[in-house]
């Protein structure tokens, strides 16, 4: 601790203050980091328009929600959920780069939804897909809370 306290006296800086820079400096060698990783396109199964299967677990993917396919209200809920689903599959297919970024609990955990699946976004070649789903009328803007809008 004597070094500390000859940096501090060294530039007439409190203990508080000598904590926030630690606490900058520590913060400030992650800034290139993310809870992300590069994927391959194999990794992926895609289950329906805003769920894929990554490494053995299904994953909710955050920011849409798409239209049901097995628990469909109607008909036309049905068929614009598989489309969404054969959407999601040719863009990931037609992707050179993909991300997924999976979301972690302040204690480091992964987060799961009320259903066990991981909670994470699927970037592709860059793009937030919930951005791109919601674009093509495939999907809406959905933040996991709240009333989700009937299809039919």
């Amino acid at each position: 601790m004597t070094g500390g306290l000859r940096f501090s006296k060294l530039f007439g800086l409190r203990h508080a203050q000598m904590k926030n820079i630690l606490l900058i400096a520590i913060l400030s060698l992650c800034v290139g980091c993310t809870n992300s990783d590069l994927i391959s396109k194999t990794e992926i199964q895609v289950i329906d328009g805003d769920s894929i299967r990554y490494q053995g677990e299904n994953v909710r993917l955050k920011g849409y929600n798409t239209p049901e396919i097995g628990h469909a209200e109607c008909a036309y809920e049905r068929n614009l959920g598989n489309k969404a689903k054969s959407r999601l599959a040719t863009l990931i297919q037609s992707s050179e780069e993909l991300e997924l970024s999976l979301q972690h609990k302040r204690n480091g955990e992964l987060s799961r939804d009320k259903y066990g699946r991981l909670l994470g976004s699927l970037y592709l070649n860059r793009q937030n897909v919930a951005n791109i789903m919601v674009r093509e009328q495939l999907a809406e803007y959905y933040d996991g809370t709240g009333q989700r809008r009937s299809w039919c």
